[in-house]
């Protein structure tokens, strides 16, 4: 009985292979995508801290003779 209600409601019962397949793409998918973008955010986080905490000023570099 749900076969036939969902077959009326333009949903297939039980996909085939090539339905599943791509399922199982776009998941893949998204899932790399998610996980470079949330990379992506660490690496800025990890610059901004970065560049707000190793400060170098002219009177640190004072006695420095560059060779």
């Amino acid at each position: 009985m749900a076969a036939a209600t969902a077959g009326h409601a333009g949903f297939h019962a039980r996909p085939g292979h090539e339905a599943l397949t791509g399922i199982h793409h776009h998941a893949l998918a998204t899932g790399f995508a998610r996980g470079f973008l949330i990379a992506a955010a660490i690496m800025l986080l990890a610059l901004i801290i970065t560049a707000a905490t190793i400060r170098i000023r002219r009177a640190d570099l004072a006695g420095v003779n560059p060779i």
